[in-house]
């Protein structure tokens, strides 16, 4: 969420890039930062859930760095109005989280940070910010902007209060990821000198089907204001391309609603538009969006986050590509390019088995028609080899099935 801020500048020097470049000057040019202010930037959520809380410290950067430095050795706490007082701890740079587990309930709440130079920062009072949960996530068939067609995940809240209610939402999707020349015979190196290799049999399926998790690291915002009886219906959180692999074979995604204030609505919301490609024309910095954070020992610090207490509910679907799509079979191609090779030299297969660049898959390879060629233009062989990602997926996904997974 709050990388979205920190990348803002960037973005900005990007356009200031692509613009020099269409003016027809052919020198290099190296971008770089002349008025730079290091801006503290704080990503807090404190919510219902029963549990440590996490708390990110991070600073801006110029276009020139490669990304955020880590806000390291800060102090932070979040009492509330009974006069709790809830320590946090840096377990990783620039992430802290509480000593012990609590969570939000109807009370005030005020964060306090004291960075390792001395300078101090509260947040405004924060009261937790209520309503419905989730009512029902599901998968529809759509076409976005760019006229693709695909499933859209969409979420319904059925507002209770018939309120106006303002929505913040994250996603964690996971699929399944099979690979096509996994092959449970393997090439062992004997000797390496002299060369030798055998084929043996494994009776493990390690790497056979893996599982690829991914969080979602865009911002999605959405409210009930000038909607008929204050319901949100069909409120898109997450488009996937038809064809795309994460949905052929088997996918899970977890949707979480954090509801959040109508002042945090509008910190994001102006967050989103500093974002989009026409504020890349304007003159507005990120330095500029102001949260409900702000700098004790000096009032015209710039401090970018907002210090956010929420109530959140979640819910999980699960489906595959042919439970939404029966029209036609997808197109979706695996993550990766399958490429063999087949060398008799068994110093050069120790050196690919050694590299583990590739991995053998069968010394019986078909022969090509005119109609099929599985393993393309080979030339020596009989043994068969496969980049490696294509016949053990655990090379660059997990092998282990997750708690919540169902086929």
């Amino acid at each position: 969420m709050i990388k979205n801020i920190i990348n803002l500048n960037k973005a900005f020097f990007a356009f200031l890039l692509v613009t020099f470049l269409l003016v027809g000057c052919i020198e290099e040019f190296t971008p770089e930062t002349k008025d730079y202010d290091s801006i503290l930037v704080v990503d807090a959520v404190l919510t219902d859930e029963y549990k440590y809380q996490k708390i990110k410290l991070s600073r801006t950067f110029k276009f020139e760095e490669d990304g955020a430095k880590s806000e390291e050795g800060a102090t932070i706490s979040i009492s509330d109005n009974l006069n709790n007082e809830y320590s946090f701890s840096e377990l990783e740079s620039g992430e802290y989280v509480s000593d012990v587990a609590f969570k939000a309930e109807n009370l005030e709440y005020v964060l306090y940070v004291k960075t390792a130079n001395g300078k101090e920062y509260k947040s405004t009072v924060t009261i937790l910010s209520t309503g419905s949960e989730i009512d029902n996530v599901s998968g529809k068939i759509t076409t976005n902007s760019n006229q693709e067609q695909g499933v859209s995940i969409v979420v319904d809240v059925k507002e209770a209060s018939g309120e106006v209610k303002y929505y913040r939402y994250e996603y964690e999707e996971t699929h399944k990821i099979i690979a096509p020349w996994f092959n449970k015979r393997k090439a062992i190196i004997v000797s390496e000198e002299p060369p030798e290799i055998k084929i043996e049999n494994f009776n493990d399926e390690t790497g056979k089907v893996c599982y690829s998790t991914k969080e979602s690291n865009s911002l999605i915002i959405g409210s009930t204001e000038g909607l008929s009886g204050g319901q949100l219906v069909n409120f898109p959180v997450r488009f996937i391309d038809r064809n795309d692999y994460k949905i052929l074979n088997r996918y899970t995604i977890l949707v979480k609603q954090y509801i959040i204030s109508r002042e945090a609505h509008t910190f994001y919301k102006t967050l989103e538009d500093f974002s989009s490609s026409e504020s890349l024309f304007s003159q507005i910095q990120p330095g500029f969006l102001k949260g409900n954070i702000e700098s004790v020992n000096d009032k015209n610090e710039k401090v970018i986050g907002f210090f956010e207490v929420s109530s959140v509910s979640s819910k999980r679907i699960f489906f595959e590509y042919k439970d939404i799509f029966t029209d036609k079979p997808s197109n979706a191609k695996y993550p990766f390019s399958c490429s063999f090779i087949a060398p008799t030299d068994e110093r050069k297969v120790i050196e690919i088995l050694k590299n583990n660049s590739y991995t053998w898959i069968t010394d019986e390879p078909e022969l090509c028609t005119n109609e099929f060629c599985p393993y393309g233009e080979i030339e020596e062989g009989p043994n068969v080899y496969v980049r490696v990602a294509c016949g053990d997926c655990s090379v660059f996904s997990s092998s282990i099935v997750p708690d919540f997974w169902e086929d």
